[in-house]
């Protein structure tokens, strides 16, 4: 596993506190190296300890511990659910009769070729599940959203 455990939330918090100065990459590395750092919760609250220059920063730096402590894995939940609406407005959501172009363009869609395969493994009496690199919270709709799950909605094939 890694230090970020291949969560893009964590990723990005780590990019903006050294974009913005509030360590250097050089410092983070060594702090690496000699297990100083040893997880992101311990890489913010050493921030946070230290002083954050940026208090707008240090809110998010906050907060984001928070939800770390609290074992969620998704820091960003405002911009999980707003990529969830997002992806499922890009989905089958222009005429069938558009302009391939424009429909390439615009919309979400699945391969032919993963959709044959997984028939062709349904016809063969397979289990067919699906799975997802992203959080429940960019995937699975909140109860006041009315909006299906990700795997629920239609889908153009190409």
């Amino acid at each position: 596993m890694t230090f970020t455990g291949d969560n893009q939330d964590i990723v990005a918090i780590i990019s903006i506190v050294i974009y913005l100065g509030e360590t250097s990459f050089d410092e983070f590395e060594k702090g690496l190296k000699e297990l100083k750092i040893i997880n992101p919760t311990n890489f913010l609250m050493g921030l946070l300890k230290k002083g954050v220059k940026n208090k707008n920063l240090e809110a998010t730096v906050s907060d984001i511990v928070n939800l770390l402590l609290e074992n969620n894995p998704t820091p960003f939940v405002e911009f999980r659910k707003k990529e969830f609406k997002a992806t499922i407005d890009r989905m089958d959501f222009l005429s069938d009769h558009e302009d391939i172009d424009n429909l390439l363009n615009e919309e979400i869609f699945i391969t032919k070729e993963v959709f044959e395969v997984g028939k062709l493994a349904q016809l063969n009496s397979a289990c067919i599940f699906g799975l997802s690199d992203k959080p429940e919270l960019a995937t699975l709709p909140s109860k006041e959203v009315g909006l299906p799950p990700i795997f629920e909605k239609t889908m153009k094939i190409y």
